[in-house]
This record gives C-alpha cells, sequence and structure tokens, in this order.
C-alpha cells in the first residue's frame, strides 16, 4: 500500500509545482460566436475588488454590468451597483456580421472581435479601474454612458407575504428584495385569486 500512496504523493506534488503555461490556460478559453440577446448573456471579468458582467448586445451597444465585493443590499446579498453602456459608430454588432467574443484566461480578459473591430476589456490589477482598448481599421465614434441605479415603486415582482401564508420562507414577511426593472416593465394582468392576500413594497432597479 505504501508504494501506491508514495507515487499518488509525487504525481499530485508535481502537479501541483509544475506551472500551468498560457497555452494550457487557453484550452478552456469560453468562445461565443454571437452577440448577446441580454444581460443573461454576460461573460464575467474582475480582479478581486470589482467586477462585471460583459455583454454586447446584436443590434445594440456594448454593456459592462458592475459590481463591487462589499456593496450590500439591506439584505446582505452583493448586487449590481449599475452598468456602463458603450455605443459604437458605425455599429460592428449589427445582424449578420462576423462576431467573435472570447473570455481570454491566460490573461484575464474579454476579447470581441466584430465586423474587424477588435475590443479588448479587462480589469486593472492594482485599481478599481476598467480598461476598453478599441482597434477599428475605420474612424469610429464612441460614446460612454453610466447607467445607475433609481428608485421606483409599484413593482408586481417586488412582493412580501403576509407571516402567516403557508410556505413562506422568513425573508419573505421582511424587506423586500431589489428587483431589476426589466422585470418591472412587465404588467401583472390577472387580478389576484380569492383569499389571495399580499403585501407590496418599494423596489429598487436599474433604470434602463
Amino acid at each position: 500500500m505504501k508504494p501506491i500512496i508514495i507515487t499518488l504523493t509525487t504525481f499530485l506534488l508535481t502537479a501541483l509545482l509544475t506551472p500551468l503555461t498560457a497555452a494550457d490556460m487557453s484550452r478552456y478559453n469560453v468562445v461565443w460566436h454571437t452577440p448577446s440577446r441580454d444581460a443573461t448573456g454576460v461573460m464575467p471579468l474582475g480582479n478581486g475588488d470589482i467586477a462585471a458582467g460583459v455583454y454586447a448586445i446584436e443590434n445594440g451597444d456594448l454593456y459592462l454590468l458592475l459590481a463591487k465585493n462589499d456593496a450590500y443590499t439591506y439584505m446582505g446579498d452583493i448586487f449590481k451597483t449599475g452598468r456602463v453602456r458603450v455605443s459604437l459608430s458605425p455599429n460592428p454588432f449589427l445582424s449578420g456580421k462576423p462576431f467573435r467574443q472570447t473570455l481570454d484566461l491566460p490573461s484575464g480578459s474579454i476579447r470581441i472581435e466584430a465586423d474587424g473591430v477588435g475590443l479588448r476589456i479587462w480589469a486593472d490589477a492594482h485599481r478599481p479601474v476598467y480598461h476598453i482598448e478599441i482597434e477599428s481599421p475605420r474612424d469610429l465614434a464612441v460614446s460612454v454612458q453610466p447607467e445607475f441605479w433609481t428608485r421606483f415603486d409599484g413593482c408586481a415582482f417586488n412582493i412580501l407575504k403576509p407571516e402567516n401564508t403557508p410556505g413562506a420562507r422568513p425573508v419573505e414577511t421582511g424587506q423586500v428584495q431589489d428587483v431589476c426593472l426589466d422585470r418591472a416593465r412587465e404588467v401583472q394582468t390577472d387580478p389576484d385569486p380569492p383569499g389571495h392576500q399580499e403585501r407590496r413594497g418599494v423596489a429598487v432597479g436599474l433604470r434602463l
């Protein structure tokens, strides 16, 4: 039994001490060949302090959905603090145009190639700063716009259940959760069933 244990230990130490090359890491790069439809198609980016979900919308713009590791809600959840919209003209994200988005693990960056335009997005390792590098064979107009959270009322999804509701969890009887305005735009058209009780609160969402 001892030779097997010694052999296994030697193998593990060798695997841990052998440096992982960029070529080894690049085998696990994530590559997309089409733009995203919405914010569910994000690629992660960060430096341990700040983070961003990066996504390019077909026929739309490039977005960085921002977060920070100490930005908590009153429920103790880390939430998105806002987003940044980057608009390019002419738009390289038009439908039918060549597109490739890569989560480049060796460099810790996201690279996008769209209609001949190259973008590289990365987070500074020493400062809470994002960098967006753009290379284009033609002139481009670039505009950047911050979009922060704003308060709004009357969200149909921001519902609190009474404490005596069967199956209600403790969180459902406390403070309301933050919700995104995307969902708040959906209007609840069906009336509540007889005997259904609910409390509606204040929602906080991203003004899109």
